[in-house]
């Protein structure tokens, strides 16, 4: 959807349609899962998945974790703002860490998009290659960076 938004409106128009989209899908998700707790949760993930993700709720390092899964591509974002809903982070301390960590990798996502409409293969093909490299990396060296 990254690609396919800075394809379809340009960079900044793309980039601002999805953190909109981003911002009201969170306020959604918080407030269902602030109304309907754990069974909604465990419904929609899964037990497995609730339960993994069961550190966040360390308070003194929610936050800064939380950033930093955010920050990383490949991580499960939309997974992790249901967990986030389940801590005890207000919707308007979760907000503004959600907007700024997701906004590099959308950033080079509708960057990428862009490219391609205008048929700036190098430009596209030099995003590609640095989201790919962050995506393995993050992949690769998550458990580490959450153990930390």
């Amino acid at each position: 959807m990254q690609v396919i938004a800075g394809a379809a409106f340009g960079v900044w128009k793309g980039l601002f349609i999805l953190q909109a989209g981003c911002i009201t899908a969170a306020i959604i998700i918080f407030a269902m899962v602030k109304k309907f707790g754990n069974p909604l949760m465990i419904r929609f993930l899964g037990e497995n998945v609730v339960d993994a993700w069961t550190f966040l709720k360390n308070e003194k390092k929610a936050a800064q974790l939380t950033f930093i899964l955010f920050l990383i591509t490949g991580t499960p974002k939309d997974a992790l703002t249901y967990i986030a809903a389940m801590t005890r982070f207000s919707l308007v301390q979760f907000l503004p860490i959600s907007i700024i960590a997701r906004f590099p990798g959308m950033l080079l996502s509708t960057i990428m998009g862009d490219a391609v409409m205008q048929g700036n293969w190098v430009l596209f093909a030099v995003v590609f290659c640095i989201t790919g490299v962050a995506g393995i990396l993050g992949i690769q060296f998550k458990d580490r960076i959450i153990r930390r």
